[in-house]
């Protein structure tokens, strides 16, 4: 599909349909977060949107699998998205693999492309599997990223020259409620907004205490996503809870979980439910991790 250039003194308007216009016009968005298949092509995800959208989701949240094996980036499959199905994807674009040069030339590329959603991420490199050598790059962060994107959009690049258009990026980061140091964190997500980010996701959650503490330290009508990943067993959840920094399960959880043996899972899903509830008081709106369980999805919607 072609696209026209904007001129650099003309705004755009939020995207019809999308994140942005869902956000400016106060709706509580709803949406499914998804990562690539492990086969390298686009066609699983495709699927998958396309049986979600049928079921009511409309935003999805493309991320990184967390593997050290060859994958398509999140970046690649949000576009097929958008061009195969028309679907409102949102990219995480990660920065350590990444010079400044290359992350500039992708978006620009992807903007003309139609993309419009970036969350700013600065990703980890592979300790082991197909890659166990690989180091990262580093030249910016995720703040770093967020202001790449907000000097794109008011049409420089990053060494502050003038581009011949303007990008209309939203931009988005993540927070994490459960870090172990608030202030820092609290901090950490302070420099994302100065440097441009316009929305926040959080990191999963499992309970809500310490994100209500969190957000009402920041900055004021920032829409916030709050991201739910419901729990698979009793395992898992100890694993995450003290081998895991920055990732808080409450001992009712832990108890919970254990006490319900083989029926651990229903009774995750069932205290992700209890999340997702409650979500529509204090958040902007929920991304709901699929795990290729669409019952599970089902179940979260009813809650909301």
């Amino acid at each position: 599909m072609a696209h026209t250039a904007v001129p650099a003194d003309a705004p755009e308007a939020a995207e019809p349909g999308g994140l942005a216009e869902h956000l400016a016009a106060g709706r509580f968005v709803v949406a499914a977060e998804i990562v690539p298949a492990s086969d390298g092509t686009g066609d699983e995800a495709a699927d998958t949107v396309a049986a979600l959208r049928d079921r009511g989701l409309d935003t999805f949240l493309v991320s990184p699998r967390q593997t050290a094996r060859t994958q398509l980036s999140a970046l690649n499959l949000a576009l097929q998205l958008r061009q195969r199905l028309g679907a409102d994807a949102i990219a995480t674009m990660t920065t350590w693999d990444k010079t400044i040069m290359a992350l500039q030339a992708d978006l620009l590329g992807a903007h003309a492309l139609g993309l419009r959603t970036v969350v700013c991420a600065t990703g980890n490199p592979p300790l082991r599997g197909d890659y166990p050598n690989v180091d990262g790059i580093w030249e910016v962060d995720s703040v770093g990223l967020a202001g790449l994107l907000e000097g794109l959009n008011q049409g420089r690049d990053s060494n502050g020259l003038a581009l011949a258009t303007k990008t209309s990026f939203q931009i988005g980061a993540r927070f994490n409620p459960g870090a172990p140091d608030t202030a820092g964190e609290v901090a950490r997500t302070r420099a994302k907004l100065r440097a441009g980010a316009q929305f926040l996701i959080t990191r999963p959650v499992y309970e809500l205490d310490t994100f209500r503490r969190m957000t009402a330290e920041l900055a004021p009508g920032v829409p916030v996503l709050l991201a739910l990943a419901p729990l698979a067993g009793f395992d898992e959840a100890e694993f995450l809870a003290h081998e895991v920094p920055g990732v808080t399960i409450p001992e009712a959880t832990l108890r919970a979980l254990e006490r319900a043996g083989r029926g651990a899972a229903a009774v995750g899903l069932e205290l992700a439910a209890g999340l997702a509830a409650e979500a529509a008081s204090l958040a902007h709106g929920v991304v709901l991790r699929f795990d290729g369980d669409m019952a599970a999805m089902e179940r979260l919607r009813a809650a909301l």
